[in-house]
């Protein structure tokens, strides 16, 4: 998750009163995007620190096993950025800000069939909890449309060369790919497929959070490439004018304390489940986790966030039950809204 967003919503509540009349303390730990390290980070908080709610992760992999232990123990988890769908079957103390992945997937996937009138595809996706979940929403629903996948190919984060599986990529031809990488990957991915000949903006590649898959790519690599984010991840990429609004106001927010724009496609999840966390307590009246738990539904209900459509409803496992998913297209280093 992000500081700076969430300082914030931090300096945004405190501004009004604080929780219960007090200012709002948020104690920061590092997951490192690693399983064991968000392990280290959740037993401080909740064995050291005794926190009544936890907030994260930005990595799925990180996030099932950190709510795993919180739900265990009977501790608020309030999920930010975590999107394998797996976070909906850990149990009745866990909520999610962001839609997960069988929205996404589906988003993506329905939006590269209609684009490209066709449905064959493969899959180049992340060998974790968070592509492998990705995958499986897409290739359920490319069958489910008559389609068929070629091939998955899955590949390990943080490698420094990934030729071999962009080699097994194309060794079927695959007219159309579904694509998603994380910041770290995305420019030694595509800059090595670009120099494989295989251009993915133009050998029509569509990705799953654009942003993130394409970050730090030269305009030349990435130019043409289409694909999803969630709404509100940055200033335009909304589809409906009250969102519009409200994600304006973060980022002139943002803005104006830090003098620059947050550029980082999950960091507006990170605010708005700050504000769920305060108003939540609010409501409790209380910083007894099990008080909190109980609010968490109505403060999710009243709350107007500021990404994925800013509705924050969640249904009865605590899964977001709203996002908007707009289409965007690289064109000269720049992200688009596509029709």
């Amino acid at each position: 998750m992000q500081r700076e967003e969430i300082n914030l919503a931090v300096d945004e509540i405190n501004a009004c009163g604080g929780v219960l009349g007090r200012p709002l303390k948020v104690i920061h730990e590092d997951d490192e995007t690693h399983p064991q390290a968000a392990m280290d980070a959740i037993h401080k908080l909740i064995d050291i620190n005794r926190v009544p709610l936890v907030t994260g992760t930005w990595a799925s992999g990180c996030g099932i096993p950190a709510a795993t232990y919180t739900n265990k123990l009977g501790v608020p988890y309030i999920n930010s950025c975590a999107t394998t769908q797996n976070m909906r079957e850990i149990g009745p103390w866990v909520f999610s800000v962001i839609p997960d992945n069988l929205a996404m997937g589906r988003a993506v996937t329905e939006f590269a069939i209609k684009d490209s009138g066709q449905k064959v595809f493969s899959i180049l996706t992340l060998n974790n909890e968070y592509g492998i979940s990705l995958a499986e929403v897409i290739r359920e629903t490319v069958e489910k449309a008559g389609g068929k996948i070629l091939d998955e190919v899955r590949y390990d984060s943080g490698k420094a060369d990934y030729r071999a599986e962009l080699q097994r990529l194309i060794s079927h031809n695959p007219p159309y790919v579904l694509y998603n990488a994380y910041p770290q990957d995305a420019p030694v991915i595509n800059k090595q497929a670009y120099e494989l000949g295989i251009e993915p903006g133009l050998d029509k590649w569509y990705a799953t959070f654009l942003i993130m898959s394409t970050t730090a790519i030269p305009p030349e690599v990435m130019e043409g490439m289409k694909g999803n984010e969630c709404g509100g991840a940055y200033t335009g990429s909304s589809s409906e004018e009250a969102e519009t609004e409200r994600v304006n106001n973060f980022h002139e927010k943002f803005k104006e304390k830090y003098g620059l724009y947050s550029d980082q496609p999950w960091a507006i999840f990170a605010y708005d489940v700050i504000w769920v966390a305060a108003i939540a307590i609010n409501f409790a009246g209380s910083t007894e986790p099990e008080a909190i738990k109980k609010a968490l539904p109505t403060a999710f209900r009243v709350y107007k966030g500021a990404s994925a459509g800013g509705v924050k409803v969640v249904d009865e496992d605590g899964s977001q039950i709203y996002g908007t998913f707009p289409t965007l297209v690289c064109h000269d280093g720049e992200y688009l809204p596509y029709k």
